[in-house]
């Protein structure tokens, strides 16, 4: 941890001292637009401040302007950086916990707060209340709640940014935002004539990563684009963990442990394999209508810790077909999407394969008068859940045994006024009807910035909104035949069942210093409440039950977030860490007493740093970056696990030898920094990759 600390105090040094070596730039160049003649070498560094986000008010403005705590990741960063996948390039990003489990897949989260359960299950461990959306179609899993991150249908080289909105957003762009929202905007064409972007490249662990991309504009209104990806990866190790044994094994001696091992785990040695292809089409009729259309299908299967009795470890499949229609007619904004497919969430583990639909549909219109603007708007998805194709009449009923399906109804209301040209509120309101529950539910979200001048502003914002009923809690159906005693246990869900609330409340700073120094502060504090557990109980007839149940489990977080940039010619410096603190109030202790505690599965401290250099007439680019986080101690019902603190160090060496191709040397996770970073995960290893980057 000391070690951390000095790490991000240098960077800080080396920040302070650039800044004092600064010069004036007046280079004039788009930053977000690429053509044969610019590419990621011959840009000028972008600045906080220069960044466009979308997601706050869906109007496209700077990013310094909003009143929200925001992050934005731009592709030229992701790029520059040699992330090999969206999760990866999160770690750029100030108040994000990125932990890999195996090679390629991973668990995110926006500050915490994870690990809560008076259950011990580990799927509490993941982001429940994060809500991740592509191009504003949302992916969730909604049945044990979490993001199956290889299954998104989009790659780094669709992606144009990565808008990461830190306090919870439910009141504009839906339910499950109550932890954060990550929205990833991918690429538009927005010029006429053909264009190839091609992207190979490969390593150690046997990891191979292939990109292309082909874009036509029609006309200056009418434009296409086609991309397709392809991911393979081998697991650091070949080994895996074995709860009842309390150790790790070869995978070759699994059927001494484990009968079914063959069909739980096919491939063992497997890590991610995955690949997309995506279909976007774009017509503006003229400058007040436009509209897009998307198609893309997604294949993956991953091995990742999933955890039943026995074995930690299993992997998951999904086959993902998404349809997307986005349209903007004059004031008013309509999103049609309709995604279908098949997953399995534990390979071998009856009952976890399911086909799913996800039907969304959302209209608004924005009233305009001078500088304020209304927005009111409605919501409808449906997700449905099926999973009588797959079952097994020989294996014992499981999950649900039918097809469930989740609606929610939503009327939302946003207003946004900016007022002598220092002042700007942003206020939202939101009612949700689910079927699953009888009572609706209000989420909101108040915001304000004042501008002191033109390099300085405070924001304050507060905000509260709930996660989205799973489908695990609300329709599982199963009988459970426990190894302890061989109890059957039947499942049941008490009727008036309350969804987890978070709300929170923070102040922000952020400023510009001379030309390009430049700083942003956040005090931020949360509150989460309404935690659900399985209570054990023995009926009249003297049959096992499991009943779940909301307690009265609370959980509070306080913490500051500082990131500062320095740029000077083509050295950009920038470094970023968050300290925190989490509590736990009426925690049911072994005694059965409650009690308040410190939450220890979230780190204290985390953070990242960057270090760019470009030289040789700007054809050769140096990028190094640092991701950090501090201990971690998970607690579940397989008992006490914990992740040593961790830095992940990178470096990217790329150079442009024509035009706007590039060949690069890509080392992740350094040696000397190996370990865990999630419990019963593989040790990660160093990988490293070369690759060559095709620009037409």
């Amino acid at each position: 941890m000391q070690k951390i600390l000095y790490i991000w105090g240098f960077s800080v040094w080396m920040s302070v001292a650039v800044l004092s070596a600064q010069t004036d730039s007046t280079e004039d160049v788009n930053p977000f637009r690429f053509t044969v003649k610019e590419d990621i070498l011959n840009l000028p560094v972008e600045g906080l401040q220069d960044k466009k986000v979308y997601s706050v008010s869906q109007k496209i403005e700077n990013w310094v302007n909003t009143p929200l705590s925001v992050e934005v990741i731009t592709y030229d960063e992701i790029i520059r950086s040699g992330a090999l996948n969206i999760p990866e390039a999160l770690r750029l990003a100030p108040g994000l916990i990125v932990r890999q489990r195996t090679n390629g897949t991973y668990d995110v989260h926006i500050r915490g707060m994870d690990n809560i359960s008076q259950d011990g299950y580990l799927r509490d461990a993941q982001s429940q209340a994060l809500l991740v959306m592509v191009d504003e179609v949302p992916f969730y899993d909604y049945l044990q709640g979490t993001v199956f991150w290889e299954s998104l249908p989009a790659d780094i080289h669709d992606v144009e940014r990565i808008e990461i909105i830190k306090t919870p957003h439910q009141a504009l762009f839906g339910t499950n935002a109550a932890a954060g929202f990550i929205h990833i905007i991918t690429k538009k064409v927005d010029e006429k004539g053909l264009k190839a972007d091609v992207s190979l490249e490969g390593g150690t662990q046997t990891t191979a990563i292939n990109k292309a991309a082909l874009s036509y504009g029609v006309t200056d209104r009418l434009r296409f684009r086609v991309s397709g990806n392809y991911h393979f990866a081998n697991r650091f190790q070949d080994e895996l963990y074995l709860l009842n044994e309390d150790r790790y094994i070869k995978t070759d001696s699994l059927l001494f442990y484990k009968i079914n091992a063959e069909n739980t785990n096919i491939n063992t040695k497997l890590g991610n394999q995955q690949y997309g292809l995506q279909l976007l089409g774009i017509w503006d009729l003229n400058n007040n209508i436009q509209m897009q259309g998307i198609f893309a299908n997604q294949n993956s299967r991953a091995q990742t810790v999933f955890v039943d009795d026995t074995l930690a470890m299993a992997s998951r499949t999904s086959n993902t077909n998404m349809l997307n229609f986005l349209s903007s007619i004059y004031n008013g904004h309509v999103q049609l999407s309709y995604r279908f497919g098949s997953q399995d969430n534990a390979v071998g583990f009856p009952g976890m394969k399911f086909d799913i639909t996800h039907f969304k549909i959302n209209a608004d219109y924005t009233f305009r008068y001078k500088t304020l603007n209304i927005k009111p708007g409605v919501q409808f998805q449906r997700i449905a859940y099926d999973d009588t194709p797959y079952l097994n009449a020989s294996v014992f009923p499981t999950v649900f045994n039918r097809k469930v399906a989740l609606t929610d109804i939503a009327a939302y209301f946003q207003l946004d006024w900016s007022f002598q040209d220092k002042w700007r509120v942003l206020a939202g309101l939101r009612n949700d009807k689910y079927n699953a529950l009888k009572s609706s539910y209000v989420s909101y979200q108040l915001a304000a910035s004042y501008r002191i001048d033109n390099n300085h502003l405070v924001r304050f914002s507060s905000g509260g909104g709930n996660q989205s009923p799973l489908l695990n809690d609300f329709y599982n159906n199963s009988q459970e035949i426990f190894s302890t005693d061989g109890a059957i246990r039947q499942r049941f869900r008490e009727d008036d069942l309350k969804l987890r609330k978070i709300s929170s409340i923070e102040l922000g700073y952020r400023a510009k210093f001379l030309q390009n120094f430049e700083t942003d502060l956040e005090v931020f504090y949360l509150a989460s409440s309404n935690y659900l557990f399985d209570r054990l109980e023995t009926n009249d007839e003297g049959e096992k039950i499991v009943t779940r149940s909301n307690s009265d489990l609370k959980a509070r977080q306080f913490g500051v977030n500082f990131q500062v940039q320095a740029i000077i010619s083509k050295i950009l410096i920038r470094s970023f860490m968050t300290l925190q603190y989490s509590r736990l109030l009426s925690w049911i202790n072994a005694d059965n007493l409650a009690t308040n505690l410190t939450h220890k599965a979230t780190p204290n401290v985390y953070g990242g740093f960057e270090l760019n250099y470009s030289t040789l007439f700007n054809r050769l680019n140096i990028n190094t970056n640092i991701y950090f986080f501090d201990n971690q101690e998970f607690i579940n019902r397989y008992g006490k696990d914990t992740i040593k603190s961790k830095l992940i160090l990178n470096l990217k060496v790329s150079y442009n030898f024509w035009k706007a191709n590039e060949v690069y040397l890509n080392l992740r996770n350094l040696p000397g920094f190996s370990g865990r970073e999630f419990v019963y995960a593989d040790e990660i290893s160093g990988l490293y990759m070369a690759g060559v980057h095709f620009r037409f």
